[in-house]
């Protein structure tokens, strides 16, 4: 119970401190972010050019492939379509989808532009 409060909290932060704006610019380059899942760590690239994201690869995740799995695949596609983590979870795969958009915003954090 204190691990997903814990990684609730971790989530609502990140997404309040970093959300993406299609008017801000990144960097463009390969950037890599990391969270822990509900069975181990999800490890993730991102790659994006000076307005979007481009493409995301999973680099490591041990997550069950019926339902966590599944819910990584469709977070990826919706990220991709809608450039934007803005995003709801998977319902029946929550701690897995936040801990993926949680290593997805780490990348993005990376990434982006200060001014």
């Amino acid at each position: 119970m204190k691990r997903h409060l814990f990684l609730f909290t971790v989530f609502f932060v990140l997404s309040a401190c970093i959300t993406l704006k299609l008017a801000e610019r990144f960097y463009p380059g390969l950037y890599e972010g990391a969270a822990d899942g509900y069975y181990g760590r999800i490890v993730l690239e991102l790659e994006t050019d000076s307005s979007s994201i481009l493409d995301i690869k999973i680099l490591e995740q041990h997550e069950d492939e019926l339902i966590g799995g599944e819910a990584i695949r469709e977070l990826r596609e919706r990220i991709l379509e809608e450039n934007s983590t803005d995003i709801d979870a998977i319902s029946g795969a929550t701690i897995t989808s936040e801990a993926f958009l949680s290593a997805l915003n780490k990348a993005l954090a990376q990434a982006l532009i200060r001014r």
